[in-house]
């Protein structure tokens, strides 16, 4: 026999949703359908003994499967070997790993007079550039190869759209609370120790009252969009993308992130 009830709940944990069916008695226990989404795709489903469940249960149950997730993401959106080539001799003299190789100022080939001793080539795109010296090509280095934090969190730049990361202010739009929470929320995908809304609030040095403005649902009263500058400080803060030199500093309204880097 199926007894049908009435009461649907949800959880958020950074950007999974996780919605039940209606509860059920199956086999003489009560329990619940639970499906896992990340945005409009379903990851995984599972069924939960208990009406009534803990988050820490609801995380257990899928724990498999968010970890899976992952897992294909970080493959999916590893970073992108550059290799400096030796043009006379057509062969790759060194290398290095590059999370937004946009930023290199790389070319199409066909574009490029090779001009130079050396160029830069992306390996996955096939795209140049010319490098006139040792020094230039070891200031790109420096510039652009991921610290140990942005090692661990820059492949959670690949799953947000180009949009919201573009360093051009006239390009960019405000992230949407569901792409903030792929960063800042409990549950988001950073590794960061205790991640949280008011953590984030502390590395763009706003209250945590105020930062929860940016992640409530867009059809509450109280969302407001996250600034420019704001977003792009918290992606540098957290390793996902390195920001432009004027945008590493908060303005000093919350003293416990009123530091340079």
């Amino acid at each position: 026999m199926k007894i049908v009830f009435s009461e649907t709940p949800g959880y958020r944990h950074g950007p999974f949703d996780f919605k039940s069916s209606f509860p059920s008695v199956s086999n003489g226990s009560p329990g619940r359908s639970w499906t896992m989404f990340y945005g409009d795709q379903q990851v995984s489903q599972r069924h939960i003994a208990g009406l009534e469940i803990t988050r820490g249960t609801l995380m257990d149950a899928f724990s498999d499967a968010l970890t899976a997730f992952v897992k294909k993401a970080k493959h999916t959106h590893s970073p992108t070997r550059v290799d400096l080539m030796d043009v006379k001799a057509g062969s790759s003299i060194a290398d290095f790993a590059c999370y937004d190789t946009t930023q290199l100022g790389l070319e199409p080939l066909e574009l490029v007079v090779p001009d130079t001793k050396w160029q830069l080539r992306c390996t996955r795109t096939g795209r140049v550039r010319n490098v006139h010296d040792i020094r230039e090509y070891m200031e790109i280095v420096a510039n652009h190869v991921p610290s140990e934090q942005e090692a661990r969190n820059g492949w959670i730049a690949g799953m947000l759209p180009r949009s919201v990361l573009t360093h051009d202010q006239w390009e960019w739009r405000a992230p949407t609370s569901w792409e903030i929470r792929h960063v800042a929320s409990q549950g988001a995908l950073v590794d960061y120790i205790n991640m949280s809304g008011p953590k984030a609030a502390e590395l763009v040095g706003v209250t945590a009252q105020n930062f929860r403005k940016y992640t409530a649902h867009e059809g509450a009263e109280s969302h407001q969009k996250i600034s420019f500058a704001m977003w792009h400080l918290l992606l540098h803060r957290l390793g996902v993308q390195r920001a432009p030199q004027g945008l590493r500093t908060p303005k000093p309204s919350h003293p416990e992130a009123a530091q340079t880097d």
